[in-house]
């Protein structure tokens, strides 16, 4: 980021690339701008074409630092929940201090000891959660420094993702002229902007559905438990609109914004002309 205090997020999706600048204050964030460009190059969620995918981002990152009135230097950029893997870990360590104390170094190792057992050469970590510590059989530990024992534990929850795809996404992102500076696992950034901290405590589902993917997100315990992407979304509804009333996408995309209601009761009764292919005239539906 070009100025301390400032984040920028970067959202590459199918049918657009979104970017978001907020400024920290008081502890919060401020939203000061914003940006959408036409998404190329970018198939259900994954990049397909480095060059055509860098230019739309940089066409995106040039409006919002008109908007927000910065130079946006770095991103932190999502990562699609049909490429995240979220599997349990654990590992296990002998206390190494001569007082047996645990130390910031054993939580280093047990970490690390997970890590090493757990990953395969074409995985990528993005991030752990521990979940709990176990100290000598003793479980639901959550900060083991400065207790005494002989063997340390640590369960958790490891999120990673494919190594040549995430090469991809940040060569992509470099191409456009910024770097990363963090991978975000995109369904866990959406439960945490949607749910208050009661919601993701108990247990909820969220749905995000997207131009060319659904994203279905399950979070527990303020974790993330479960991810499932079904590879449709808004586009279907538009394919279905432009199949039956023989238009062109664009008309049904217009269509689908300007009429459309997923409630039908709140659906209007209101006619309107609709160009059909093949057809000199429009039509009155």
């Amino acid at each position: 980021m070009a100025r301390e205090g400032f984040f920028t997020g970067l959202d590459i999706g199918t049918s657009s690339v979104k970017v978001l600048v907020a400024e920290q204050r008081n502890g919060e964030l401020n939203v000061i701008g914003v940006s959408n460009a036409k998404s190329k190059g970018v198939k259900d969620g994954i990049i397909v074409d480095i060059d055509a995918a860098a230019t739309a981002i940089k066409s995106a990152i040039s409006q919002a630092e008109e908007k927000a009135g910065i130079s946006i230097k770095s991103v932190n950029v999502g990562l699609p929940g049909n490429l995240l893997q979220v599997e349990p870990t654990q590992g296990m360590i002998p206390v190494t201090s001569d007082t047996k104390e645990i130390t910031d170094q054993d939580v280093e190792n047990v970490v690390k000891s997970a890590l090493t057992k757990s990953m395969t050469p074409d995985r990528e970590v993005i991030t752990f959660i521990p979940e709990e510590f176990i100290v000598d059989g003793f479980q639901g530990i959550r900060d083991p420094r400065g207790m005494m024992g002989v063997r340390l534990e640590m369960r958790g929850l490891l999120y990673t993702g494919p190594r040549t795809i995430l090469h991809n996404l940040r060569k992509t992102v470099e191409r456009a002229g910024v770097q990363v500076e963090n991978v975000i696992i995109s369904p866990l950034a959406m439960v945490q902007s949607v749910l208050n901290e009661g919601e993701r405590e108990f247990g909820a589902t969220v749905i995000d559905m997207g131009a060319g993917q659904t994203t279905v997100a399950t979070i527990r315990n303020q974790e993330l438990q479960f991810t499932h992407i079904l590879q449709e979304g808004g586009d279907y509804v538009t394919k279905d609109i432009s199949k039956v009333l023989k238009t062109s996408r664009k008309l049904a995309e217009g269509l689908k914004l300007n009429y459309g209601e997923a409630y039908p009761p709140l659906a209007s009764k209101e006619t309107f002309q609709v160009e059909v292919i093949g057809e000199v005239e429009a039509v009155e539906v």
